[in-house]
């Protein structure tokens, strides 16, 4: 009677859920059809909650990315009303996006050492191993990745004036890196961009991580027309990684971001890039600042390594000498295991393969004992 009892608990709960997903996904389909028509209501609740909702929760990635779509489209259409409630919004689609653990690093996970290191690999590692089944995403994880989608239809949906459009995307992509592009100049040789003026105070550590997560999203996808505004950020991200006061999270977020610009447009990215991630990795310094820019370097090395894999070829030789000198520093990655890690990881991906040689079987008569080769299958024909 007891296990009876307990399979017809379980069927209600299961039948209770599919009837919430199933409603869910009819207001979300209603939604995008309103939008679609142009027929919006004087009062909006009504449309943004379904969106937002499917975008939230939604396990199937295809009518995820079509609620997706149905909010860029009225974002779009909001622009222009007064009150208008884009920026709150685009707030919210921010904050899901950033919500992952296992995506964007806690900045006060870094506290806990090597255990909270070990703690967000484990979960970045279940994550992805579960990708193809959606009934093992956390929930986290199927709300970034509709908020992913969401940026990249607004992107597509604003084009050239995504960021006059909505200003809050770049306002919390770039007003957290501004305090970093003051110290870029001393990095490498590379002239600082034009940064966002602010005199506000510098901003939390789990702000300039999230916004390094939304140019790592957002960076990539932009229209062409707005590449150069985004490539200002690349030196700042870069100081964020090697002055980011010994933060693991810090310098995990800005190597993503960075490696993830660099695969989208690596001839734009990876010359001024590898100039500043080359004299990093050589600072021989014996201070903090050196060992701190030092281990930010190899981070940066170590993501595009990953990221770009051999589309890096034509770049090894740069990374290659730098990354053998950090072979034996002590201070190059997270403890407690030290920065030979991190570099013995980069480097077979960067040698080229072994040369293929024969067995002395498989050697040639000629080469063997000075006889005549034999004929080859095209000299018999």
């Amino acid at each position: 009677m007891e296990a009876a009892r307990s399979k017809l608990l379980a069927s209600a709960a299961y039948l209770h859920a599919e009837e919430v997903r199933l409603h869910l996904g009819v207001l979300a389909a209603a939604a995008a059809a309103a939008v679609a028509f142009g027929a919006l209501p004087v009062k909006l609740n009504p449309l943004i909650q379904p969106l937002m909702s499917s975008i939230r929760r939604e396990g199937d990635p295809l009518l995820q990315r079509q609620s997706a779509a149905a909010l860029a489209g009225l974002i779009k259409v909001c622009t222009a009303r007064v009150p208008s409630p884009v920026n709150k919004i685009s707030q919210n689609i921010i904050v899901m996006a950033c919500a992952d653990p296992s995506e964007t690093p806690r900045a006060e996970a870094a506290a806990g050492g090597a255990a909270a290191t070990a703690a967000a690999a484990a979960a970045a590692a279940t994550v992805a191993a579960a990708a193809g089944d959606v009934d093992e995403l956390t929930e986290h994880a199927v709300a970034r990745r509709g908020a992913e989608a969401t940026l990249c239809e607004m992107s597509h949906a604003f084009g050239e004036h995504l960021f006059t459009s909505v200003p809050k995307l770049w306002e919390l992509m770039a007003w957290p890196l501004a305090p970093a592009a003051a110290a870029v100049g001393e990095v490498g040789s590379t002239s600082p961009p034009a940064a966002p003026q602010t005199t506000s105070p510098p901003a939390a550590p789990q702000t300039i991580i999230d916004g390094l997560q939304l140019l790592k999203v957002l960076g990539p996808v932009v229209h062409s027309s707005l590449r150069p505004r985004v490539l200002q950020l690349v030196n700042p991200a870069f100081a964020a990684a090697v002055h980011g006061g010994g933060s693991a999270a810090l310098q995990g977020a800005a190597a993503g971001a960075l490696a993830s610009l660099a695969a989208a447009a690596p001839d734009d990215i990876l010359p001024g890039l590898l100039a500043l991630v080359v004299p990093a990795l050589e600072d021989a310094g014996e201070a903090d600042d050196a060992a701190a820019m030092r281990r930010g370097g190899a981070a940066v090395a170590a993501a595009l390594v990953s990221k770009l894999g051999t589309s890096l070829a034509p770049c090894c030789v740069l990374l290659l000498v730098p990354l053998m000198g950090r072979m034996s520093d002590p201070v190059v990655g997270p403890p407690p295991d030290p920065g030979p890690s991190v570099c013995r990881e980069c480097i077979p991906a960067l040698l080229p393969p072994p040369a293929l040689s024969l067995s002395p079987l498989e050697e040639m008569p000629s080469q063997r004992d000075g006889g005549d080769a034999p004929p080859t299958a095209f000299e018999c024909q």
